[in-house]
C-alpha cells in the first residue's frame, strides 16, 4: 500500500494542506515550530486514530477552529484506490471523532482499525520513530504498556478486541471496588470476564518480547557492536517473576490456557488487597517491561548513545515483525532525523531505508543530510505552508 496524498483542514497550524506523496522518500525541511512534525502526525493519526505526541485529541484542532479533518488517499500495486478520513469536532469539553473509509463511517475504533487485517487495500499502518523520545526507557510504566498494546493491536485483530474487552471489564471492576458496599458476586463475575482477554494480552506481550531479541541484536551488531548485551525483560505478577522477569529470547513459561488459570488464581490471591486498595492491582494493566544492559537497567546506566541505539533497533525490529506477522508494508515516519542521531547512526539508518521497499516520511532541520537522496521529494515548511525545494 502507498500513500498517494495527505490532506488536512484546520489540523494543528495548517489551515489547509494538500501534499502529493513520493512513493519512496518524502522529506520535510525547515526550522522548529513550522509544522514539519504536524504533517507526519496527520499521517500517523489517520492510520492509527492516535497522535504520537499527546493523548488529548482536542489539541489537534487549530486554536481558532472547532473541527479539523485529515484525509489520506491510498493505492496498491493491484490497482485498488481508497480514501480514509478522520474528523475531530470540539463540542464544549467533549471531542467527537468520526472515521470513514471510502465514505462509509465506522462507529468504533476497532471497526475502523480492523480493516487493515486481510484488507490491505482498505487499511494502512504507520510506524513512527522519534529519536528524541526516551519515554520507553525513562518514562512511566503506562508508556511502555501503551507501546506494546499499539504494536500488538496493529498485528492482531484478536489482540485489539481483547484489549478493548479487558479495558471495559477493568473499568467496571474499579467502579465496583469503589462502591460503599462491595458486591462479591459482581466482583467474581467481573474477574471471570477479565481472565480470558487479560491472559491473551499477557501471553501475546511475552511472545513479542521473546521474538524481538534477535532483530534488535542484529541491528545493534552494526550500529553499536561494542554495546553491552541488551535484553528486554517483561515483568508481571502472574508468574511470580518480579525478581527475575521474563527476558527477550525466552518463550512464555506457560501456554495461553495455563496463563488463564494463573490469572484466575492471582485474582483470588489478591482479592483482599484489591478491596483494601479499592482498585484492581493485578493484571496486564499493572505489568511493565524494561531494557537491561548486562543485567542492569539501561535507565540507570545507559548513555545517550546506548539509549538511542536501542530505540533505533527496537523500531526497526518492530517494522520487521509487523511485516512477518501481517504480510503488509507499513509507512515509516521518522521525526527529527538530523538533530538527535550522530553521523554513524544516520548513515546506517539511511542505508537501511534505501535498501528497503518502504515509503518513508522524514522531518529535519538540516537540508545537507539529504543532498544525495535523489529518489525523493523534498519540501520546505514555513509557518504551516509547504514549498517544494528546487533541485540544483
Amino acid at each position: 500500500m502507498l500513500l498517494d496524498q495527505i490532506k488536512t483542514k484546520n489540523f494543528r497550524n495548517f489551515t489547509e494542506l494538500s501534499y502529493f506523496c513520493h512513493p519512496r522518500f518524502n522529506v520535510f525541511l525547515g526550522n522548529n515550530g513550522q509544522g514539519k512534525t504536524s504533517i507526519i502526525e496527520a499521517i500517523y493519526f489517520v492510520s492509527t486514530l492516535r497522535s504520537f505526541r499527546l493523548s488529548k485529541l482536542n489539541s489537534l484542532v487549530k486554536d481558532t477552529e472547532t473541527a479539523c479533518l485529515v484525509t489520506a488517499k491510498t493505492s496498491t500495486s493491484e490497482g485498488w484506490h481508497s480514501e480514509l478520513s478522520v474528523r475531530i469536532e470540539r463540542q464544549g469539553d467533549r471531542i467527537k471523532k468520526q472515521a470513514l473509509i471510502n465514505g462509509k463511517p465506522y462507529p468504533s475504533s476497532v471497526q475502523y482499525l480492523s480493516q487493515r487485517f486481510g484488507n490491505a487495500e482498505l487499511g494502512m499502518h504507520s510506524i513512527v520513530f522519534n529519536p528524541a523520545d526516551h519515554e520507553l526507557v525513562h518514562g512511566e510504566p503506562a508508556s511502555r504498556r501503551t507501546y506494546l498494546d499499539r504494536v500488538l493491536s496493529a498485528e492482531s485483530l484478536d489482540y485489539l478486541k481483547a484489549l478493548q474487552t479487558y479495558q471495559k471489564f477493568l473499568q467496571q471492576k474499579n467502579f465496583a471496588l469503589k462502591a460503599q458496599f462491595v458486591d462479591s458476586r459482581m466482583i467474581d463475575s467481573l474477574n471471570e470476564g477479565m481472565v480470558g482477554p487479560g491472559a491473551l494480552i499477557v501471553f501475546e506481550r511475552m511472545n513479542w518480547i521473546a521474538s524481538v531479541q534477535e532483530p534488535i541484536a542484529s541491528v545493534l551488531s552494526f550500529i553499536a557492536p561494542n554495546q553491552k548485551q541488551t535484553l528486554l525483560e517483561y515483568q508481571t505478577k502472574l508468574f511470580d517473576t518480579q525478581e527475575t522477569g521474563l527476558f527477550s529470547g525466552q518463550r512464555p513459561i506457560a501456554s495461553l490456557k495455563q496463563t488463564e488459570a494463573l490469572f484466575r488464581d492471582k485474582l483470588v490471591d489478591y482479592s483482599t488487597e484489591e478491596r483494601n486498595a479499592r482498585s484492581c492491582i493485578v493484571g496486564p494493566h499493572r505489568d511493565d517491561w524494561r531494557v537491561n544492559l548486562d543485567g542492569s537497567s539501561i535507565k540507570n546506566i545507559g548513555s545517550q548513545g546506548e539509549v538511542r541505539s536501542f530505540l533505533m533497533a527496537l523500531k526497526l525490529a518492530e517494522l520487521q515483525l509487523f511485516r512477518e506477522k501481517t504480510g503488509h508494508r507499513p509507512l515509516f515516519l521518522l521525526d527529527d532525523y538530523s538533530s538527535e542521531l550522530d553521523r554513524h547512526r544516520r548513515g546506517f539508518l539511511l542505508k537501511y531505508l534505501l535498501d528497503s521497499d518502504l515509503q518513508v516520511f522524514l522531518t529535519s532541520t538540516d537540508e545537507s543530510v539529504f543532498e544525495e537522496l535523489t529518489d525523493s521529494k523534498q519540501v520546505i515548511v514555513v509557518n504551516g505552508q509547504i514549498t517544494e525545494k528546487e533541485r540544483l
